[in-house]
C-alpha cells in the first residue's frame, strides 16, 4: 500500500487507488463491505481478459 502511495504522490494517476486503501484499512466491517459493493457493482470492470492460447499439444 505505500508503494501505491508513493507513485500517487510522484504524479502517476492511479484513481486515488492508495486512498481507497488506506480508508478500507482502518475502516470497520461494514464500511469495507460498502466499499466492496461500490466497486463490485456491473459496469464498473473496464479491464478484459485475452482469450486464453491454445496450449501446444503434447507430440511425443
Amino acid at each position: 500500500m505505500i508503494s501505491l502511495l508513493l507513485r500517487e504522490d510522484s504524479g502517476e494517476n492511479l484513481n486515488e487507488l492508495g486512498q481507497w486503501w488506506t480508508t478500507f484499512q482502518f475502516a470497520e466491517s461494514k464500511q469495507r463491505a460498502e466499499m466492496i459493493d461500490a466497486i463490485a457493482k456491473p459496469g464498473n470492470h473496464n479491464r478484459r481478459r485475452r482469450p486464453r492460447g491454445k496450449s501446444p499439444e503434447n507430440n511425443s
